[in-house]
């Protein structure tokens, strides 16, 4: 045994995810086990096996101690991180700020901030796709929150986070943490960019506008008799977690719509005919293909749980404390659970019945109590930002532009720009 504690698992873990589960669960088939330090791991690939996890047996399970550990160091204990009955209040009190329907102001307003970006876009031919949805998305994000004018803190808030999520992810995998004492958390840098993270959200939080997502918050977490500090967590929590996910979703859905014009053209159609006859409405195409943008590359790549008691799955017995990992790359991509998993197939998703959802094998938000409580809210995300866009740009793959190397770092995102071209409707 060259490696008992199997910290060279961990460091192929860290640079290459992709490659060590499936390299896992090729040698172990649908049931991996190995170690990390002193820790007994689990990695299941069956869809199966997934939903008993997150579904059935989901009381047994919790967010994993290192994960809280690391994560609280930046986001404080929102609801990212909150287990037991204070994460079920956390929920109640969060959940409708994320249904809330309206945007701060009214939805012309909003939508018109975007249609400022998409109308720039008309003097060029082509779109590094990263780089305008990451800046959009902030910009309309912001204006959700807040209802402040966000341009002062697009570049500053992009930049912080950069280096906020670099150094969670590099202290998720090193071998030994240092106690939360220890003054020196992270390298300078990365020390600077957490200030900066905190010092703006904290701005937001307080100066945010009536109507706003963070004033509908106040008022709620206020209502349960939450902190002011447990509502900054909360504000953090959400700000942290609603961008970098969603902009990797909003890419990915857009890069395979520009490998499928055709797919881009029946959206328009649709939205078209629903205006001619009913006046418009959320496109059914659009969110299918959405769907199965998400499928094909799950922004929260990798779910971790730990075991609270014994419990047994898929015919293994768990013991309390064992780790538990979900690389959703694999069940997204099972055959047993979609018929040529690697096409870009969104007609998968065009009839509720036959939704692949239920038993496991689409997971981007996870599943069952625990799982993403902005599922909805990131659904007409989508359509709010994407339908405009596809009505007046045309969008199609540079002849220049490899497949995008997915990147997984805190979420599934492209390693190098993503350039299209772009041609008027």
């Amino acid at each position: 045994m060259s490696d008992p504690y199997g910290w060279q698992h961990l460091r192929l873990m860290q640079q290459d995810p992709d490659r060590f589960f499936r390299e896992l669960h090729r040698d172990q088939g649908d049931i991996a086990r190995f170690v990390l330090g002193t820790d007994t791991c689990w990695s299941f690939a069956h869809p199966h096996a997934l939903q008993q996890i997150l579904t059935t047996h989901w009381r047994q399970f919790q967010k994993t101690t290192r994960f809280r550990e690391v994560v609280s160091r930046a986001l404080g204990a929102g609801l990212l991180l909150a287990e037991g009955a204070g994460w079920q209040r956390q929920r109640q009190a969060v959940q409708p700020v994320l249904n809330q329907a309206a945007a701060p102001t009214s939805p012309d307003v909003l939508s018109n901030g975007w249609q400022t970006r998409l109308d720039r876009w008309s003097a060029v031919n082509r779109i590094d796709l990263d780089e305008e949805l990451r800046a959009g998305w902030m910009e309309q994000w912001l204006w959700q929150l807040t209802g402040l004018d966000p341009t002062p803190c697009v570049a500053p808030l992009r930049q912080s986070l950069r280096g906020v999520q670099s150094a969670l992810l590099r202290q998720l995998f090193q071998v030994f943490l240092p106690p939360r004492w220890w003054p020196w958390w992270g390298r300078r840098d990365e020390r600077q960019a957490l200030r900066t993270f905190r010092r703006l959200t904290r701005e937001l939080w307080e100066q945010a506008l009536p109507g706003s997502r963070y004033h509908h918050l106040r008022q709620t977490l206020t209502t349960h008799g939450t902190s002011a500090t447990a509502g900054l967590d909360e504000a953090r929590t959400l700000l942290f977690n609603g961008y970098e996910t969603t902009t990797c979703g909003l890419l990915w859905t857009l890069w395979h719509l520009a490998r499928h014009p055709s797919w881009q053209d029946r959206v328009v159609t649709e939205i078209a005919d629903q205006c001619h006859s009913q006046g418009p409405r959320d496109s059914t195409l659009l969110s299918a293909c959405w769907h199965e943008a998400l499928r094909l590359h799950p922004p929260a790549y990798l779910l971790s749980r730990e075991v609270c008691e014994r419990v047994e799955i898929a015919g293994r017995s768990l013991s309390a404390g064992d780790q538990v990992f979900l690389f959703l790359p694999l069940p997204h991509r099972d055959p047993r659970a979609f018929e040529s998993p690697d096409e870009f197939r969104p007609e998968r998703f065009l009839h509720p019945a036959a939704h692949p959802t239920a038993a496991g094998g689409w997971l981007p938000f996870g599943q069952g109590p625990r799982g993403c409580a902005g599922e909805a809210w990131a659904g007409q995300i989508c359509q709010q930002l994407l339908l405009p866009l596809l009505r007046q740009h045309r969008l199609t793959v540079c002849e220049e532009t490899p497949e995008p190397r997915p990147q997984f770092g805190f979420a599934l995102a492209p390693a190098a720009p993503v350039w299209v071209a772009r041609a008027p409707r």
